[in-house]
């Protein structure tokens, strides 16, 4: 049987406190990644590169890409799906046919057909 709710409020308090301030810092970073990225674009509006941004903020260019991309949660399971698809498709189309385990391989036909090699009667060479 489960403890008493009741008997643990203060810790359940304490959980949903935590839980609101988490949200709260969630929805400020969220504000602060849209006002960088409002000046970063404002930035390259007045003819500074990735690059010029990237040595200020002492980043890489790709960081700065990065900081410029926007995808929303649905945009971004979009992307991640189609990567799968693609890596799917990568693993089972190789180059050649695919192995069958069950298949035997039959290697005394080779052994036949090189004993049954034919001789020509009026060659040099076979005698």
């Amino acid at each position: 049987m489960s403890p008493d709710p009741a008997a643990y409020a203060e810790e359940f308090r304490q959980l949903k406190d935590v839980r609101a301030k988490a949200l709260e810092h969630y929805r400020l970073v969220q504000q602060f990644h849209a006002e960088r990225r409002d000046l970063i674009r404002a930035l390259i509006g007045k003819g500074f590169s990735q690059a010029d941004i990237g040595r200020e903020l002492g980043v890489t260019r790709q960081a700065v890409q990065k900081m410029l991309a926007v995808l929303s949660r649905s945009l971004w399971w979009c992307a991640e799906l189609a990567w799968w698809i693609r890596a799917m498709r990568l693993i089972r189309c190789t180059i050649g046919p695919l192995i069958d385990r069950v298949t035997r391989i039959n290697r005394t036909n080779l052994a036949e057909k090189r004993i049954n090699i034919r001789t020509c009667d009026n060659c040099v060479v076979c005698g």
